[in-house]
Protein backbone atom coordinates (compact mmCIF):
# COMPACT_ATOMS: atom_id res chain seq x y z
CA UNK A 1 0.00 0.00 0.00
CA UNK A 2 1.08 3.42 -0.88
CA UNK A 3 0.60 4.57 3.03
CA UNK A 4 3.60 2.00 4.01
CA UNK A 5 6.20 1.90 1.44
CA UNK A 6 9.00 -0.22 2.43
CA UNK A 7 11.75 2.25 1.66
CA UNK A 8 14.02 4.55 3.12
CA UNK A 9 13.84 8.17 3.55
CA UNK A 10 14.51 10.15 0.95
CA UNK A 11 15.19 7.21 -1.44
CA UNK A 12 13.57 8.86 -4.69
CA UNK A 13 13.98 11.57 -6.85
CA UNK A 14 10.88 11.13 -8.71
CA UNK A 15 7.66 9.31 -7.60
CA UNK A 16 4.68 8.83 -10.21
CA UNK A 17 0.91 7.54 -9.22
CA UNK A 18 -1.59 7.26 -11.24
CA UNK A 19 -5.12 6.91 -10.35
CA UNK A 20 -4.02 7.11 -6.87
CA UNK A 21 -6.60 9.96 -5.75
CA UNK A 22 -9.45 8.42 -7.55
CA UNK A 23 -11.25 6.93 -4.97
CA UNK A 24 -13.10 4.66 -7.53
CA UNK A 25 -9.77 2.79 -8.38
CA UNK A 26 -8.03 3.08 -4.86
CA UNK A 27 -9.05 3.38 -1.42
CA UNK A 28 -6.67 5.29 0.51
CA UNK A 29 -6.18 7.54 3.61
CA UNK A 30 -5.21 10.59 1.57
CA UNK A 31 -2.94 12.06 4.55
CA UNK A 32 -1.01 9.06 4.95
CA UNK A 33 -0.57 8.70 1.72
CA UNK A 34 0.87 12.39 0.87
CA UNK A 35 3.19 11.53 4.28
CA UNK A 36 4.71 8.85 2.93
CA UNK A 37 5.06 10.21 -0.69
CA UNK A 38 6.60 12.95 0.93
CA UNK A 39 9.23 10.62 2.74
CA UNK A 40 10.29 8.66 0.27
CA UNK A 41 11.31 11.50 -1.79
CA UNK A 42 14.43 13.12 -1.35
CA UNK A 43 15.16 17.09 -0.98
CA UNK A 44 13.28 18.64 -4.37
CA UNK A 45 12.11 15.70 -5.57
CA UNK A 46 9.18 15.29 -7.63
CA UNK A 47 5.63 13.54 -7.83
CA UNK A 48 4.40 13.20 -11.05
CA UNK A 49 0.22 12.03 -10.70
CA UNK A 50 -1.53 11.21 -13.84
CA UNK A 51 -5.43 11.74 -13.63
CA UNK A 52 -6.71 14.28 -10.62
CA UNK A 53 -4.93 15.48 -7.74
CA UNK A 54 -5.93 18.09 -5.13
CA UNK A 55 -3.85 20.95 -4.44
CA UNK A 56 -0.59 20.30 -3.18
CA UNK A 57 -0.43 20.33 0.90
CA UNK A 58 2.60 22.35 2.75
CA UNK A 59 5.73 20.58 1.55
CA UNK A 60 5.28 20.76 -1.57
CA UNK A 61 5.34 23.20 -4.53
CA UNK A 62 2.54 22.68 -7.28
CA UNK A 63 5.18 22.65 -10.45
CA UNK A 64 2.53 21.18 -12.89
CA UNK A 65 3.14 21.63 -16.72
CA UNK A 66 2.08 19.83 -20.16
CA UNK A 67 -1.39 18.33 -18.46
CA UNK A 68 0.48 16.62 -15.97
CA UNK A 69 0.25 16.93 -11.96
CA UNK A 70 3.72 17.36 -10.85
CA UNK A 71 4.59 18.50 -7.06
CA UNK A 72 8.03 19.26 -5.76
CA UNK A 73 9.50 18.45 -2.11
CA UNK A 74 10.30 22.14 -0.85
CA UNK A 75 10.22 21.70 2.84
CA UNK A 76 8.27 20.08 5.58
CA UNK A 77 4.82 18.59 6.09
CA UNK A 78 2.72 20.17 8.92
Amino acid sequence: RIEQMPFADGTFETVIGVGVFDDRVYEQDENAMTKEIHRVLRNEGVVVFEGFSPKPPTGFTDVSRNGLSIWQKTGTLE
